[in-house]
């Protein structure tokens, strides 16, 4: 429970290894410094310690994550538009609903299970302010998809297995 409840906010991507559709992680910032120690060697996880504050109200928040840089953006959405569970082979679905990870540390390539409820969202829109913490990674200007959730808990994640890397 000590490194399960945190926030985070992290930049990934989607890939398909051996058939299998998955995400894989490229960085992942946490206020958890515990989780910053033990995710990399347990999971391969990349993690960053980050200071991360969220402001909350109906039909708005707004994000900052200061490591290094900064990253800060509101997002906005219609708060009578309840989030639900993504329509099947909607973008939302490709989007949220992997049940993989991927993650390559010192060459080795790990695969684990991650199990939890359907997402639930609605879409929202989204105004990057600062973006300085993710250097020159590229985003799409405008946004192309933005979605609003208010979390999940009781995720569970099994423990990881060394996948043969294919190039």
């Amino acid at each position: 429970r000590p490194l399960a409840r945190h926030e985070f906010l992290n930049l990934r991507t989607y890939v398909l290894h051996d058939r299998e559709p998955g995400i894989f992680f490229i960085s992942e910032w946490i206020p958890n410094p515990l989780a910053v120690f033990l995710g990399p060697r347990l999971y391969g996880l990349p993690y960053k310690l980050a200071q991360l504050a969220y402001h909350t109200a109906p039909g708005y928040a707004m994000r900052q994550v200061i490591s290094g840089g900064q990253f800060s953006c509101i997002a906005k959405w219609n708060p009578l538009n309840p989030p639900i569970p993504s329509h099947h082979g909607s973008e939302a679905e490709f989007l949220l609903e992997r049940y993989t990870a991927f993650t390559l540390r010192r060459g080795i390539l790990r695969r684990f299970r991650i199990a939890h409820a359907t997402w639930r969202t609605t879409d929202a829109q989204i105004t990057i302010i600062r973006r300085d913490l993710l250097g020159d990674i590229p985003i799409a200007d405008p946004h192309t998809a933005a979605h609003y959730s208010p979390g999940l808990r009781d995720v569970q994640i099994s423990w990881r297995r060394a996948s043969p890397l294919k190039v």
